[in-house]
């Protein structure tokens, strides 16, 4: 009982339209990058996209040997089709770590400003949520939750 009061203290700033924002293409959050697995059809294409490729290189890259051809042309394949180790999918805004105002021109002033982030969260909030500090909150919200509930290292870097 005490767990589910805990659930409205910790949702209470994400919407609907923070979710459809940040959710991954298809809107399910994994802690990692799945290889979609291909039907035959899909094989096919491939077959034939590689036997394509094959031709066309050819005459271009005539001095490049064949296991090297075919090693590059299946990294290529396997990079189209696969995101990158780590990516959750999870589209949040981006949030410099620094960003100094333009007219801090001293290196005190420039001091001052790495210290203290007031300019740095009122260009996020301008920038990225339309001086919305709930629509921040509830990014932040849904970042914890991703990493709390679905261990996706990205919602907790965010976060952070």
């Amino acid at each position: 009982a005490e767990e589910r009061a805990a659930w409205p203290r910790l949702t209470c700033f994400i919407t609907q339209a923070i979710i459809e924002r940040i959710q991954p293409v298809g809107g399910v959050i994994s802690s990692t990058a799945h290889r979609e697995k291909a039907d035959s059809s899909t094989r096919v294409d491939l077959e034939d996209a590689m036997q394509r490729m094959r031709l066309n290189a050819e005459n271009a890259r005539s001095a490049e040997s064949e296991a090297e051809r075919r090693q590059r042309e299946i990294r290529e394949i396997e990079e189209s089709l696969c995101p990158k180790p780590g990516s959750s999918g999870l589209f949040f805004s981006s949030i410099p770590q620094r960003l100094i105002p333009p007219s801090a021109k001293t290196p005190a002033e420039i001091t001052l400003h790495s210290l203290d982030k007031s300019y740095l969260l009122e260009e996020c909030l301008r920038r990225h949520f339309q001086n919305d500090h709930q629509a921040l909150l509830g990014e932040l919200q849904f970042a914890f939750l991703s990493f709390a509930l679905a261990q996706v290292l990205e919602g907790f870097e965010h976060w952070k």
